[in-house]
């Protein structure tokens, strides 16, 4: 019996594709040459290509140089399922999964020799028609991500805890910048404001956004970085003909903050604690830690729900983080039991909780131990918490109360999961009957690209095809 197998018949009521989306998160795929098939010439951005990959970026070119061109690297990045459900792809050298072209330009995930899910890349589209350069010459594509009516914006790429020694033990963000240099992978640590508002510019006349999303976090003085990311939001969003539904991803915030960014244009905000357990937050989370206590951190999210309300706030924890600490939980599922009582706080709070599985990065403290490996928990973490969130979620009402698009169904990403999936396949079916009473129908490119699938799931085969900014 396949891995899926098991795990659908532990888990029945958990969509299958919902399944393997976590299953193919967590474990990862080995690299193959038709990984590059399903690829995209990427430049350094964000945290660059080794976030959660299980080798350095100079590592994988050179195994394979050929993967490295003109400063970018080739790799599949997004996928997209048979259901619509989607996620992000990382390399794993352990993986018992990988991908397969099993016909011209058509791709599935294997298990083995199993085939496991046919799977679809390139299939967000691309109506942009101006060049992805801004007028001072900026390749605008290195801090401004989109498809279709969304965009992921992050104008910074550094985090002050790290020459400090107090960053997230399992954070590699500022290595990862140092391993794309030695590549020739380079990008600027803080972009311009006015490169970053005239690309939002160029974007949003060409087409209407409807949802965006920044990160923002990990400088040492936050009134600063709150009045810099609040400059670019108010001078790009006053420009705009349409101003889109704007979620941060950030810190603990004072009052005054969360205002500030609420009058700059702000619609939700998205507290990344990591952690849920107030015994072992400082450990894990030094810098985190002294920028806020871990009391602070709550009261700084119940002051978010009092500015931006109910339905408008999350939190975002990662799975099995406090087990890596000696003086941590001991076993997986004690791990698990202390994290749902978290998210159960949350929701009765009204904050929307949101989780990614745990990786050790190259990089990372946690990373540099290879003993820990054996600390990390299976996919059944994940499941079980997804199960107790949409049973506290359905308790609370906590699903006819939250802005949809904090985290949109139609967008790049529908990665990390608030656990709304289980609610959306099992009364919805799929992403875009999900968000059908929140955007027009001629934006809900899930229906119009894809169509409407059925339980069993649905023929791709006419998807747009559209090609990497």
């Amino acid at each position: 019996m396949s891995r899926i197998d098991e795990l659908q018949k532990k888990y029945p009521t958990i969509h299958r594709d919902t399944l393997i989306k976590f299953e193919i998160w967590d474990q990862g795929v080995r690299y193959t040459r038709d990984m590059d098939k399903a690829g995209q010439w990427s430049p350094a951005r964000g945290s660059y290509m080794t976030k959660f990959d299980n080798q350095t970026l100079q590592e994988m070119v050179a195994e394979n140089p050929h993967r490295l061109k003109d400063g970018k690297f080739v790799r599949p990045d997004f996928f997209t399922l048979p259901s619509t459900v989607g996620g992000s792809l990382y390399t794993k050298t352990t993986s018992p999964y990988t991908i397969r072209e099993i016909a011209e330009g058509k791709f599935a995930f294997f298990e083995g020799e199993e085939k496991v899910v046919d799977v679809y890349f390139d299939s967000y589209p691309w109506p942009l028609k101006a060049p992805p350069v801004t007028s001072r010459g900026t390749p605008w594509t290195r801090f401004l991500r989109s498809c279709g009516n969304c965009f992921a914006l992050q104008p910074q790429q550094y985090c002050e805890y790290f020459p400090l020694g107090k960053q997230c033990k399992f954070c590699n963000f500022n290595p990862s910048q140092e391993d794309a240099r030695a590549v020739g992978m380079t990008r600027p640590l803080v972009e311009n404001v006015d490169d970053v508002v005239e690309a939002l510019l160029i974007l949003s006349s060409e087409v209407k956004l409807l949802e965006g999303r920044t990160d923002i976090g990990g400088f040492m003085d936050s009134e600063a970085e709150t009045k810099a990311h609040a400059r670019w939001m108010e001078k790009a969003f006053s420009a705009m003909s349409h101003k889109p539904n704007m979620t941060v991803h950030a810190e603990a915030a004072t009052r005054k903050q969360l205002q500030r960014l609420k009058d700059a244009g702000v619609d939700c905000y998205v507290f990344h604690i990591e952690v849920g357990d107030p015994l072992l937050f400082a450990e894990i989370c030094p810098g985190k830690a002294e920028h806020a206590s871990y009391e602070g951190w709550i009261e700084s999210i119940a002051t978010g729900l009092e500015v931006f309300g109910e339905g408008n706030v999350s939190v975002r924890t990662i799975n099995g983080l406090t087990l890596m600490p000696e003086n941590g939980h001991k076993t997986w599922q004690e791990a698990r039991d202390s994290h749902i009582e978290f998210l159960r706080a949350m929701i009765k709070m009204g904050v929307l909780p949101a989780f990614s599985p745990l990786a050790l990065p190259p990089g990372s403290v946690y990373g540099g131990d290879p003993s820990l490996l054996r600390k990390l928990p299976p996919t059944d973490y994940h499941f079980d918490l997804m199960l107790a969130q949409h049973e506290a979620m359905t308790e609370c009402g906590l699903y006819d109360k939250i802005n949809k698009l904090m985290w949109c169904g139609l967008d790049i990403t529908r990665v990390s999961c608030y656990t709304v999936e289980i609610e959306v396949m099992n009364r919805y079916g799929n992403w875009g009957n999900w968000m059908a009473d929140t955007v027009p129908e001629e934006m809900n490119w899930l229906l119009k690209q894809v169509g409407v699938p059925g339980p069993s799931g649905m023929d791709r085969s006419d998807a747009c095809q559209a090609g990497p900014v």
